[in-house]
């Protein structure tokens, strides 16, 4: 039976977003919705794949799911596969690119009315009288890294039990290679396997300002981690570190942020914002130093930098700046100019050709697509 995937910002609609799915099981609807941390390497993959199995897609609207770049790539990503779309507005307003379907109001916290479920229905979701399952928790977990990856400690002769298991890792980093002084830009930061794309697999991407973060931009350092084990089942655990980031001549919204370091696998991507100080002139060489660190102790540090330019103004906007117009501004209504394209944050991969695919259809494409019956 095919399912209903929900699309949401964790932030802020984490608590509704399951709300809302134990909700549409109990009336004999099939979920799938991100709430696991141990899907792997190709946790990304695996998203977009539950989109193209779904028979339809809701949208959790709140102000962090419209700047979230993972829900706006799943929505574009729904629209290109030709998915029916049912908006559900929890806070602030509803996105530009829905003012013309019907969106059901849950502002109040409540599940959507019973109409919302025949309207599921009639867009060719099948309903259960038994109630439905969570999709996503049937996807199988990863299975363990390669031996190749552990490295053995010395242990005393007297005793084989182990406390941790080291094994590589790769701290990477990048930046765009050249930024702006009027529009802020994003520093990157992942935790990889030795042998995976890493980092280097979500570029090139697009930041706020409109510069692009090439893979050749990417730094690494290798580095050894301890992990503890389990003593029960002797399996590495997973740990919480934190990257930090710094600079004498950037401002970070946030300069730490805490990422899960799983031992068989990537972290997510870390994602700093930060906005040049006032007196940087076009011509300097800026430099953002990043920190790993676990349990107070420096684990890692990687330096990444990016030359000032003058910002130039532009005959037509690019692709991208399209792109982000079309998304961000209600019909009929031009963005305001030098508005920065930080409305829908970066899009991995693919998915940043969607915008401009969109853009270029006109705004009119996108409010006439009412499928399935909305």
């Amino acid at each position: 039976m095919a399912h209903v995937f929900i699309s949401y910002h964790k932030n802020s609609s984490r608590d509704y977003a399951r709300k809302l799915a134990d909700f549409l099981i109990a009336n004999g609807f099939d979920v799938w919705i991100d709430d696991r941390i141990d899907y792997g390497n190709n946790w990304e993959q695996l998203i977009f794949k539950a989109v193209e199995q779904a028979a339809a897609v809701i949208v959790i609207m709140t102000p962090g799911s419209y700047q979230s770049r993972w829900v706006q790539a799943e929505r574009l990503y729904a629209e290109k596969n030709n998915k029916p779309v049912f908006p559900v507005l929890l806070e602030g307003d509803i996105f530009p690119a829905y003012l013309a379907f019907q969106t059901a109001d849950v502002r109040d916290g409540q599940v959507p009315p019973e109409d919302f479920l025949h309207d599921l229905e009639v867009s060719g979701v099948q309903r259960s009288s038994a109630p439905g399952r969570n999709v996503a928790a049937q996807v199988p977990k990863p299975e363990a890294a390669p031996k190749a990856h552990d490295i053995s400690l010395p242990t005393a002769p007297t005793s084989t039990a182990k406390t941790t298991i080291t094994r590589s890792r790769r701290f990477e980093a990048a930046m765009p290679s050249q930024i702006i002084p009027t529009a802020p830009t994003e520093v990157w930061a992942k935790i990889s396997l030795p042998d995976s794309d890493g980092l280097r697999g979500e570029l090139p991407a697009v930041v706020p300002s409109g510069d692009v973060i090439g893979k050749e931009d990417a730094r690494a350092t290798g580095f050894p981690f301890k992990f503890p084990v389990d003593p029960t089942t002797g399996e590495a655990l997973p740990v919480t570190v934190s990257v930090r980031a710094k600079s004498a001549a950037l401002t970070f919204d946030d300069g730490e942020i805490t990422v899960e370091l799983p031992p068989d696998y990537d972290s997510q991507t870390v994602i700093f914002t930060a906005n040049l100080h006032s007196n940087t002139a076009p011509g300097m060489r800026v430099r953002v130093t990043l920190d790993l660190v676990y349990e107070a102790r420096l684990i890692a540090q990687i330096s990444v930098s990016a030359l000032v330019q003058a910002p130039m103004r532009v005959p037509s906007p690019s692709a991208w700046t399209l792109a982000t117009a079309g998304i961000s501004a209600p019909p009929g209504q031009p963005p305001a100019e030098n508005k920065p394209a930080s409305s829908t944050g970066v899009l991995p991969g693919e998915l940043q050709e969607l915008y401009a695919d969109e853009a270029l259809r006109g705004s009119e494409s996108l409010t006439d697509r009412r499928r399935g019956g909305l």
